[in-house]
């Protein structure tokens, strides 16, 4: 169900080991064992909130479904949303009896994200979009790239989502922006980061 949530996040834009020592601004994520330097006066949106929703979405979805729902097996652990800009991730615990491996779990949210752009067609247009593959701090991920263009106010958005296996998390980084500077600040504050190998 991640597919659905990158979407709805494009929308909103619409362990044992200690932790290291932090400087001002920065964070760590002890389950992904990630360090990340963000602005000194950086906002970031409340992050139970927002898997509250995806809880109650999904809740919906699988009642209308008539299906059994299990909960949301994932979490956000930061978002930020900047007008129709943003910058996000989450980690989940992926099911090994649904999913071999992480490879197979990967390949069914990408097609499924490939199936909902199709979706937007009526009020935007897929300009662009490809795969390839980027290593931040000797962590290889896949990078999938695509560019949304709204005729109605004739805007562009360019997301790059970012997706590995690490310690048993499948993992993902999102970046949307309208505003190339923006889109700057993101990608220098996520090639800066630090991941414990």
């Amino acid at each position: 169900m991640k597919p659905y949530y990158i979407l709805i996040s494009l929308l909103l834009y619409i362990s044992c080991k200690s932790q290291p020592k932090l400087k001002e601004g920065e964070r760590f994520y002890k389950e992904i064992g990630w360090t990340v330097s963000f602005p000194k006066d950086q906002t970031f949106k409340n992050t139970d909130q927002i898997d509250s929703l995806q809880r109650e979405t999904f809740k919906k979805i699988y009642d209308g479904q008539g299906k059994e729902f299990k909960g949301v097996p994932y979490k956000t652990i930061f978002f930020i949303a900047e007008g129709y800009n943003g910058f996000n991730s989450t980690i989940e615990k992926y099911d090994t009896h649904e999913y071999k491996t992480w490879q197979q779990l990967h390949a069914a949210d990408r097609a499924v994200i490939l199936s909902n752009l199709e979706s937007f067609k009526a009020n935007a247009i897929l300009k662009d979009s490809s795969t390839t593959f980027e290593t931040i701090d000797g962590l290889k991920f896949e990078k999938f790239s695509f560019q949304l263009f709204a005729a109605s106010n004739n805007m562009t958005m360019t997301s790059h989502w970012y997706a590995a296996e690490k310690n048993g998390y499948n993992w993902v980084i999102n970046i949307s922006y309208v505003d190339e500077a923006a889109g700057k600040k993101y990608f220098d504050i996520l090639q800066n980061s630090r991941i414990e190998k």
